[in-house]
């Protein structure tokens, strides 16, 4: 995520449980998160330590924790797989992209 994100020509990047924490001086994307309450792999005050360090940074962060939900929430052919949570996690990246890409993207 880091590498391109950084890059002039990548104007958003959606994260999915989770995210990194090195290299956000150089940010030059917009960032949307989407952080499970429970997640073994990337616990949710990673993700808002991230977004605190993102925002430090000056980069334009957004980040959405999604109560009652496990690593895996949007993935259909998971036991902790959450139709709803998933469902508003796909209309809110949607909506995200089709504010921060040029219009001239195929969005």
């Amino acid at each position: 995520m880091i590498t391109a994100a950084n890059e002039a020509d990548v104007a958003a990047t959606v994260l999915f449980y989770g995210g990194y924490s090195l290299g956000f001086s150089e940010m030059k994307s917009k960032v949307l998160g989407h952080s499970a309450e429970t997640d073994e792999w990337y616990p949710f005050d990673k993700a808002k330590e991230m977004e605190q360090n993102l925002k430090a940074a000056g980069a334009d962060v957004t980040l959405h924790l999604y109560s009652g939900t496990a690593h895996g929430f949007m993935e259909e052919d998971r036991p902790k797989y959450d139709p709803a949570a998933a469902s508003m996690a796909w209309e809110r990246t949607l909506e995200f992209l089709k504010r921060s890409l040029p219009t001239t993207s195929m969005l």
